[in-house]
């Protein structure tokens, strides 16, 4: 594991910004690759989640190779604690905005999604909000315990990918389906630092996914320097798989404007 804590940060120009630098590297000349410096030092412990899409789990193990971390899979009892803090995160979001707005329940101009989200909190207030308070602590401390054998966390931003907005917009149900695909209600319990980066993913509708990195508290000088190594390994395959589903669209719209064209003329031909 790297200590970082013990790379000062220094004015150089070779250790600007986020680049935590070796002591005694002084000169642009003397200044390894940052990949070599950092990614195959950096222990990345990976969370795999049941009702995972395989594409998207295989788009974030292919991009921490490309990034040449060392990563470490985590356990089925941290899984289990993932998931009830998942749980736990979840209601204790929904009793927060029932909390803090459910003032304006009933009031003019209100919608009846924001309405419903609001009552949602109401509901998960009695039977689920202050068993999830009580179960916080804990959970912070089981992620102390994974940091000491990893620097950070690794998983999917969402389980699977984002569905279609219907004709009409979005909907209470819409937003509910949203709300579940997403793996950041744990941490947010828990009240860690977070990165979502956008990785390549192999689907001819969606080019990308999201992949979410965890640290420990205060550590997002951490994140945004491994966030960095991943962008970097992976952003000409970002560009190119938004650049293709690009081109498959105009070809698309293209196919389209010909076969009515088509169509107009044989009707004029008649």
């Amino acid at each position: 594991m790297i200590p970082w804590a013990q790379w000062p940060k220094t004015s150089h120009t070779s250790c600007r910004g986020w680049i935590f630098c070796r002591p005694g590297l002084q000169h642009d000349t003397e200044k390894p690759s940052l990949q070599n410096l950092a990614s195959k030092n950096i222990k990345i412990g990976r969370l795999y989640l049941n009702g995972t899409d395989s594409k998207i789990d295989k788009a974030v193990d292919q991009a921490l190779a490309d990034g040449q971390f060392q990563v470490i899979p985590l356990d089925v009892a941290f899984k289990a604690k993932w998931e009830q803090a998942q749980r736990d995160g979840t209601a204790a979001a929904a009793v927060g905005a029932w909390i803090s707005d459910r003032k304006y329940f009933g009031k003019p101009g209100v919608s009846a999604k924001t309405e419903a989200i609001i009552a949602l909190g109401e509901f998960e207030y009695t039977p689920n909000y202050r068993n999830a308070l009580k179960r916080q602590a804990n959970w912070q401390y089981a992620l102390r315990q994974v940091f000491k054998k990893a620097d950070l966390i690794a998983l999917p931003t969402l389980q699977k990918l984002p569905p279609t907005i219907p004709p009409l917009g979005s909907t209470v149900f819409l937003e509910a389906q949203v709300l579940s695909l997403q793996n950041t209600a744990a941490v947010n319990f828990a009240g860690n630092p977070a990165l979502a980066i956008p990785i390549p993913v192999n689907d001819k509708t969606i080019p990308v996914t999201g992949l979410q990195l965890i640290g420990p508290r205060l550590s997002e000088a951490e994140l945004l320097n491994a966030g960095r190594l991943i962008e970097a390994s992976v952003k000409g395959l970002v560009d190119r798989s938004v650049l293709a589903k690009s081109a498959r669209k105009q070809i698309g719209e293209v196919s389209d404007s010909v076969r009515e064209l088509s169509a107009a003329a044989a009707m004029e031909d008649q």
